[in-house]
């Protein structure tokens, strides 16, 4: 079979990492012991314009050892040491650059979504372990988009972790007006290795994460979340005792908006919503899944005055 898959990708011109498969999840192909994880910071505010409009930045693909729920830890795929890797944003009409640097010990590669040239997609450019690889993107249309490994089966790549959040404000402050911001990554984590089954369904890397550390803002505060589903099935999302305003798609149309207070994603769907709270309180926010709910996509809002 395996040199079907290479006769294959001869006969079609593509890169011959990009048709192999890789372990599975279960089975950890470190060879040292890894680091563990750094937390992941789910806030977030708009940058300053970068200098001669050209932003920089370094990803590094590291192995990690990376708890998904009280006392379960398991081999995990990061990016700079974080699951997810690190939220990239940037101003409309700047040049994102990104130097990947593969320190695992596989073929691997970013896929961004929005505009760029082929050689930047992460699907011709297969990165060996230990070289790099620097992408340049357009930041452009304003809007929430994501990137992850795009090396077979992506289903597992994304599995351990190995994807992240890349929002492109607009250009005009007045479009996207200052509010307290959050992205939330939902995604599923299969423990055992069969990929038939997730053990958990998490939140920005952990299961019950904010149940634990919940969201703060103040009462009246404006709230802006940026979802994004990693999650290899449909999912929801829906807060409690309250409502917001929901922006599908890239986000950035403000012209059609629906006041809701569930929405459902596809798997690598984002929606981008605003919402404030009128008391203090705990608000609980979770997966409308009963399942996905119960194995750890839920959390709290702590509201104060």
């Amino acid at each position: 079979m395996l040199t079907v898959f290479i006769v294959a990708g001869l006969i079609l011109g593509l890169p011959i990492g990009y048709l192999l498969p890789y372990p599975s999840f279960g089975a950890s192909d470190l060879s040292l012991e890894p680091p563990s994880s750094k937390p992941f910071g789910a806030e977030i505010s708009r940058p300053i314009p970068a200098v001669d409009a050209l932003r920089e930045f370094t990803l590094i693909a590291l192995d990690v050892e990376h708890e998904v729920s009280v006392g379960v830890r398991v081999p995990a795929y990061s990016l700079n040491g974080t699951v997810p890797g690190p939220t990239i944003t940037a101003i409309e009409g700047e040049t994102v650059r990104i130097r990947f640097v593969n320190a695992s010990p596989r073929l691997q590669t970013l896929h961004f979504h929005g505009v760029h040239r082929p050689e930047s997609d992460g699907v011709h450019e297969i990165v060996q372990p230990g070289e790099s690889y620097t992408y340049e993107l357009e930041a452009s249309p304003p809007g929430l988009y994501l990137y992850h490994s795009h090396v077979l089966p992506i289903g597992r790549q994304v599995n351990r972790g190995f994807f992240g959040a890349y929002l492109v404000y607009p250009r005009d402050e007045a479009l996207l007006p200052k509010a307290r911001e959050f992205v939330l990554i939902q995604h599923f984590v299969d423990t055992d290795g069969d990929f038939d089954e997730a053990e958990f369904y998490a939140v920005n890397g952990r299961a019950d994460r904010y149940m634990n550390e919940p969201l703060e803002v103040k009462v009246g505060e404006l709230i802006r979340i940026y979802l994004i589903n990693m999650n290899i099935e449909f999912a929801t999302f829906h807060i409690h005792a309250n409502y917001f305003r929901s922006y599908p798609g890239l986000g950035m149309d403000r012209r059609f908006p629906v006041d809701t207070d569930t929405v459902g994603l596809g798997w690598g769907e984002r929606s981008i919503f605003e919402f404030r709270y009128r008391y203090p309180g705990l608000y609980m926010f979770h997966d409308h899944i009963g399942e996905h709910s119960e194995r750890g996509l839920r959390g709290w809002i702590k509201v104060t005055a």
